[in-house]
């Protein structure tokens, strides 16, 4: 039921039965804390999601790829990038949503470099990687003509770009 409130944007219902479902003892699995955490995250609730994670902490839940990418992306929309980054390089395979997820954070909160290196570690990449570089390169005029690069050699590895690759460089 979580997961039906998280999918139709219902957040506090979402929390609402979570927090039920604590009260009364019950014990949660790893899909349940990532629904949990992908509702907090649309509500940008920081707060109560480091609360959440503590409590992954404490359970016996086997943190996998998709709890950890929830929890990225939960501190990657709430300009968490440091706590991101802890729990990124916790991971033992780092897939490409979650990859791009630490491009944009990190890109978005100025931290080029370290969006650089999530970029060059990334092993299977896609066009919405690029698009993350592009993107935030972009919106920098010292990095401008890097969004360029990357643009180019996106192409050159047979993506075809769209109109959302464009929009960065034409600013």
């Amino acid at each position: 039921m979580i997961a039906g409130y998280t999918k139709n944007g219902d957040v506090g219902q979402s929390l609402n039965l979570f927090r039920r479902l604590v009260l009364c003892g019950e014990r949660s699995d790893g899909y349940t804390f990532s629904m949990v955490l992908k509702a907090l995250s649309c509500g940008n609730w920081c707060r109560i999601g480091k609360e959440v994670h503590g409590q992954i902490v404490k359970s016996s839940v086997v943190v996998d790829d998709v709890l950890a990418t929830a929890l990225v992306d939960l501190y990657v929309k709430s300009g968490r990038v440091g706590y991101a980054r802890r729990v990124f390089d916790f991971m033992m395979d780092k897939d490409v949503v979650c990859s791009t997820s630490m491009i944009s954070g990190n890109m978005r909160e100025g931290c080029v470099e370290d969006a650089e290196e999530v970029f060059e570690k990334t092993s299977e990449k896609d066009v919405v990687v690029f698009n993350a570089m592009i993107e935030g390169y972009g919106k920098l005029v010292e990095t401008a003509k890097k969004a360029v690069e990357v643009y180019i050699s996106m192409q050159r590895l047979g993506f075809k770009p769209n109109m959302l690759d464009w929009q960065p460089l034409n600013s």
